[in-house]
């Protein structure tokens, strides 16, 4: 029988988008495969990093306004000019990456959804 702690793993590992769980200071807490995957990274390599390493403003609590004007009802989407904002992946490449941003209600310490759509890859529309 599964936990609910499992069953919440499972839904952010089916999650379609990179999905990347950062605190106030900037401390990756989770990182789904997706993300991991959209970045080069190997599976729990992001967890408990800076997000600075990522070098991507839209990604950072501490430089990016998003954050602070993210409120936990209407995530807020970074893009630039639809073209998607840049982030470093762990081979030292650029990808270009859709951000929404969210901040966590009902939880201490100041943690902030990310989901990350990689712009390299199409969206197929449903029929």
């Amino acid at each position: 029988m599964s936990t609910e702690a499992d069953q919440r793993r499972l839904l952010v590992e089916a999650a379609e988008n990179g999905m990347l769980v950062v605190d106030a200071a900037g401390i990756i807490e989770l990182a789904n495969a997706q993300a991991e995957r959209v970045f080069g990274y190997a599976p729990g390599a992001l967890r408990g990093r800076s997000v600075a390493m990522l070098e991507c403003p839209a990604l950072d609590p501490a430089s990016d306004p998003l954050f602070d004007r993210a409120e936990s009802v209407d995530p807020i989407v970074a893009s630039l000019n639809g073209g998607g904002v840049a982030a470093r992946c762990a081979d030292g490449s650029t990808v270009r990456v859709d951000v929404q941003v969210q901040k966590l209600s009902g939880v201490s310490g100041g943690l902030a959804l990310f989901l990350v759509s990689d712009r390299r890859e199409p969206r197929v529309s449903p029929v």
